[in-house]
């Protein structure tokens, strides 16, 4: 059965919202370094970096993926959210 729509399969969209929710992910984790690496060539103390690397989100998790593409799928389905 595809959605009327799109012409695309439920599993084919939920494909979609996953990988949007990958490069979401990808992207917070990679901004997240870059400024780890900005702070360490700006002279920042190596002490300090690895405090704020240790409170920053860590390279995303499949669960953390699944968070992400449940809020996104929430979203697009209109789902209030708490």
């Amino acid at each position: 059965m595809s959605c009327s729509n799109t012409g695309k399969t439920p599993y084919e969209l939920r494909f979609e919202i996953f990988q949007l929710a990958l490069g979401f992910a990808n992207d917070e984790y990679s901004a997240l370094r870059q400024k780890a690496e900005f702070l360490l060539e700006e002279g920042v103390s190596e002490e300090i970096v690895e405090k704020y690397i240790t409170i920053s989100p860590k390279y995303p998790t499949l669960a953390h993926i699944r968070d992400y593409a449940s809020y996104i799928n929430d979203f697009v389905s209109n789902v209030p959210n708490e």
